[in-house]
């Protein structure tokens, strides 16, 4: 928890995700008395997981600062990475309870007192012999140490609550760890969400373009067609008018007929095609 709590409060990713949200929730609020805002309860970042776009309901408005910090990486680019190495403990932090843990170190005390009253009246010099050296070499150093780091993390987490802007008295250290992470997954899923609708698009992209190419290959190879039509008529016509004599006064008009008709043939060798 010690640790969990020095991540957080020196991680600029955290800062810089408070920074968007805040400059986001008063922009969505300009004009209304919720707008200018200085500062937000700490819940209200993953409510925003909740504010849905009217025209797809799968966007949010995360999302909308996901694509904030992409397009202003310089400013929030270390928002983008997170949570990062540094936060991979806030999960199990906020299963740490702090009230079990003071709990626990009061339950150490009563019976560390206990002990010394034990040891104090008259039970045999045996009993004093053995129970002494343990109380004074092992039981009371040892809760001595745990009530020090228990003062140095009430501390720690203190501030980190404080610093959060929230009432110590009101705002538990393990719920703040716990609205984290539920946070931090929030925005990776927004994340993630954004590139797989990204890659959706490019591949949607992509199948238009082959149905496109695919299009005006057949009707290139259709056009290829009727001029193979038209070259072979034109040479039987030519060879015929050859062997005939026949004189021939508009070859243009002619040859314009023939690939008309190489059309109405080429089309006619289509249809037939389908109806087999």
């Amino acid at each position: 928890m010690e640790t969990t709590c020095r991540s957080v409060h020196g991680s600029l990713g955290i800062k810089q995700l408070l920074s968007v949200a805040m400059a986001v929730g008063n922009h969505v609020n300009d004009g209304s008395r919720r707008g200018g805002a200085y500062g937000f309860k700490f819940d209200s970042l993953l409510k925003m997981r909740d504010v849905k776009s009217c025209d797809d309901n799968k966007y949010t408005l995360m999302h909308f600062m996901v694509e904030t910090c992409e397009e202003n990486v310089k400013q929030y680019g270390h928002a983008l990475g997170l949570p990062g190495m540094e936060l991979e403990t806030v999960g199990e932090a906020s299963r740490i309870s702090m009230s079990q843990l003071i709990e626990d170190l009061s339950s150490l005390r009563l019976s560390k007192l206990l002990l010394q009253r034990e040891v104090k009246e008259n039970h045999g010099a045996a009993f004093h012999n053995k129970m002494g050296p343990l109380l004074e070499k092992i039981v009371i150093p040892i809760y001595e140490k745990l009530m020090k780091r228990l003062e140095i993390m009430k501390k720690e987490t203190d501030s980190l609550i404080e610093r959060f802007g929230e009432v110590t008295k009101d705002f538990s250290i393990d719920l703040l760890f716990s609205l984290l992470e539920k946070t931090l997954k929030a925005w990776s899923g927004c994340k993630t969400d954004l590139v797989e609708a990204r890659e959706k698009i490019v591949a949607e992209e992509k199948k238009k373009n082959q149905r496109e190419k695919k299009k005006t290959k057949k009707k290139m190879s259709q056009m290829d067609m009727q001029s193979a039509l038209a070259a072979e008529m034109a040479k039987k016509l030519a060879r015929r008018t050859a062997t005939k004599g026949s004189g021939m006064k508009n070859p243009s008009k002619v040859s314009t007929k023939l690939h008309a008709h190489a059309r109405r043939l080429s089309s006619k060798l289509n249809v037939d095609k389908l109806k087999k």
